[in-house]
């Protein structure tokens, strides 16, 4: 199994798709529109869908499908699940027994067969317990970092790298292992990888186990899809659609009037155009292509 196989998988689901279904959604309520529209009409992710905004008149050219799922998942990371870069499931007791995130894991899949999208801040540790059902501690240390404060990052990295723990570094690492019901005292930095590792396995794996076991069953409603997919190929498929400066000033292109005075004034335009966006941070360079 490769990326390559991967990226033929989805095609082939996806021209097995019933003919599309209508979604009216509104933007102050997207989420809850969303959810009930797979909640309420099982065979949905069986269909295409034609997403409508409410009030707003514009035709759904895979573009408003897009903007639908892209907005749904800023706003569940928000609502239903936690961390800094990357995200893991929240611990709720009043959507634990719901069905949530199985309800999320069939979104996950369907918005990847109709928009070749997948959420790229879900924490890369869940994403492996999902496909492989096992997760390196390598990559439950880089998801641990990515998920934690920037605070409670730069603590555990400067722990982890010094020759002699402080009194206060120990006692900051202590109030931390006390959150998740630990307390033991880190007195040597040889203990400090150990308790880091047992904290990330149990804030992204053994704290929301079942809303990971929920997410997986949602995702598997295409099996076909995802049978024997490792996170290895998950992390190519990312990486590749990951928007870099270089891919989107390739795929610019221009048609130029033919009169010489005007065409001297829209390659201007389009240089300026390309210094700007040479010139934005990887943050920057997201927000523009919200548009």
């Amino acid at each position: 199994m490769n990326l390559e196989e991967l990226e033929q998988r989805r095609p082939s689901v996806f021209h097995n798709l019933l003919p599309a279904k209508r979604v009216t959604v509104h933007r102050e309520t997207l989420v809850e529109d969303v959810m009930d529209a797979y909640r309420k009409d099982t065979s949905f992710i069986h269909h295409k869908i034609d997403v409508t905004f409410k009030e707003e008149n514009a035709i759904d050219l895979q573009g408003l499908t897009r903007e639908m799922f892209t907005t749904f998942f800023n706003l569940i990371f928000l609502k239903f699940f936690f961390g800094r870069n990357e995200k893991a499931p929240c611990f709720d007791i009043k959507i634990l027994f719901n069905g949530t995130f199985e309800i999320i894991g069939k979104i996950i899949s369907h918005c990847f067969v109709l928009t070749n999208y997948l959420p790229p801040k879900l924490s890369k540790a869940i994403y492996s317990i999902i496909s492989t059902k096992a997760c390196r501690d390598e990559t439950f240390l880089h998801s641990y970092f990515n998920v934690v404060s920037e605070d409670e990052e730069m603590l555990i990295k400067n722990a982890m790298n010094c020759t002699k723990i402080t009194e206060d570094i120990k006692c900051k690492l202590f109030n931390l292992v006390d959150d998740y019901g630990g307390c033991e005292p880190i007195n040597h930095q040889n203990d400090v990888k150990p308790v880091v590792l047992s904290l990330a396995k149990a804030s992204l794996y053994a704290r929301p186990l079942l809303s990971i076991s929920n997410l997986k069953k949602g995702m598997w409603c295409y099996s076909i899809l995802w049978n024997n997919v490792t996170l290895k190929i998950l992390e190519e498929y990312l990486q590749k659609l990951r928007p870099s400066i270089d891919k989107v000033l390739s795929i610019i292109s221009c048609q130029f009037t033919d009169d010489q005075t005007n065409r001297t004034q829209e390659e201007r335009i389009l240089n300026y155009m390309e210094q700007y966006i040479r010139s934005l941070s990887e943050k920057e360079l997201a927000t523009l292509l919200k548009f």
